[in-house]
């Protein structure tokens, strides 16, 4: 009994070694996507930053609230709920870039981890081509760690996003 009960704290130890050394080392994980529109710049530019279509393409999106600065202004900042399996979240988010049908760059913030998204947009003869770049970062060792083992989820979980997101601007 006491042999067992020592194999099993060695296992317990050595898994959680596991976990946590990538949090130690990788501050941040990114993920990189590129998507092409049948829309024109202005149309897609428009409606990555339109509140009111946000519901039709934002998981979870429940509202967005403007806390300062000018609407769609660099340095702006929101405050965006989301509603995930009955529970509520509060995002802050910032926008670091905006150039008008060129570039977008935001900053969300969480208590427990941050994501930088920079968007720019390109035209190729009648599409616009999205260049999507994602870079999250966990606030401790545990949240580094957790978005270091669960990059897959996450490239997916942007992609069907930004499928969404494509989705919606076709129809």
């Amino acid at each position: 009994m006491k042999k067992a009960v020592i194999v099993i704290s060695v296992i317990i130890i050595f898994l959680g070694l596991v976990f946590f050394i990538p949090g130690v080392f990788k501050k941040s994980v990114v993920i990189e996507q590129e998507l092409k529109i049948k829309r024109p710049v202005k149309n897609v530019y428009f409606s990555l930053i339109n509140p009111l279509r946000m519901k039709l393409w934002v998981p979870g999106f429940k509202k967005i609230e403007t806390m300062d600065g000018f609407i769609h202004g660099v340095g702006s900042r929101f405050l965006l709920t989301l509603d995930f399996h009955n529970k509520e979240y509060k995002v802050v988010e910032e926008i670091k870039v905006f150039e008008w049908k060129k570039e977008l760059g935001i900053f969300y913030t969480t208590n427990y981890f941050t994501v930088e998204t920079n968007i720019r947009l390109s035209r190729d003869g009648k599409l616009t081509v999205l260049k999507i770049n994602h870079m999250v970062k966990g606030e401790n060792i545990f949240w580094r760690s957790a978005f270091f083992w669960f990059k897959p989820v996450l490239r997916n979980f942007y992609h069907e996003v930004f499928i969404d997101f494509k989705k919606m601007l076709e129809k």
